[in-house]
């Protein structure tokens, strides 16, 4: 039997992270489960990443799956993902020097269809932990123009669609699905799936699903392996490199 219950919490800011949907006065609709909630790390430095440790700001002290997530400690640590993979739709990054790592194969893997990766102004991360999704997900990656997010783990088993909306993102690990590019993406690995471009990509590494160029640059700085159509943007290709 669902049941109402009526929440009355002011909207939490930590550091400049405001997480989305929170509100002064919510309507739950539950049935015998807690309701997702925003956590941010409360840690001064390294800690790990699990559903037991207290290591976080929020309505509750312990992550749950399904929770959105925000780092803000000045400085930055290492957060470890110690004893299971984590489900979370969003991660929101507000302090430069964060790197999100694994112990073995501890995944993060998205909530709900979906995981959003946000940077805010000026800041740079980190993910050294794989990415793991099914085909119909959607990760997508946004900040601006100052931020830099680097996916160096081994993301080859994740089959949905990477989206890096705005933000420069660096993929030093494989990538298993299609990648869609508005911002700035350089690929020093291997993209499996077709990678579709709009913004500025660098071709630094194997496209083995090809490369459609509709708008932007497309600069191949290294032999790269994969084929490019050119529909309506710029294909540079450094002195000496083939395609």
């Amino acid at each position: 039997m669902f049941k109402a219950i009526f929440q009355m919490h002011p909207v939490r800011v930590r550091r400049g992270v405001v997480f989305r949907g929170t509100t002064a006065m919510g309507l739950c609709l539950v049935a015998g489960a807690a309701a997702a909630q925003d956590l941010t790390w409360n840690l001064p430095g390294n800690g790990a990443w699990n559903t037991v440790d207290p290591n976080w700001t929020g309505i509750s002290t312990t992550f749950t799956n399904g929770d959105s997530v925000g780092f803000a400690t000045v400085g930055g640590a290492t957060v470890t993902l110690d004893s299971a993979s984590v489900q979370t739709p969003e991660i929101i990054f507000s302090e430069s020097g964060f790197t999100v790592a694994p112990t073995g194969a501890f995944a993060i893997e998205p909530s709900g269809g979906a995981l959003a990766l946000t940077l805010d102004p000026g800041v740079t991360a980190t993910i050294s932990a794989p990415l793991v999704s099914v085909g119909t997900d959607t990760i997508t990656a946004t900040g601006d123009a100052t931020t830099q997010l680097t996916l160096s783990g081994d993301n080859s088993g994740s089959l949905g669609t990477l989206d890096v909306a705005s933000g420069a993102v660096t993929l030093d690990g494989t990538y298993g699905g299609d990648v869609s590019n508005a911002g700035t993406l350089t690929n020093n690995a291997t993209i499996a799936g077709a990678t579709t471009n709009t913004g500025d990509l660098t071709a630094a590494g194997t496209f083995t699903g090809g490369i459609t160029n509709n708008a932007g640059t497309v600069t191949v700085t290294v032999d790269s392996s994969g084929d490019v159509t050119n529909t309506g943007g710029d294909l540079v290709i450094d002195a000496g490199q083939t395609l």
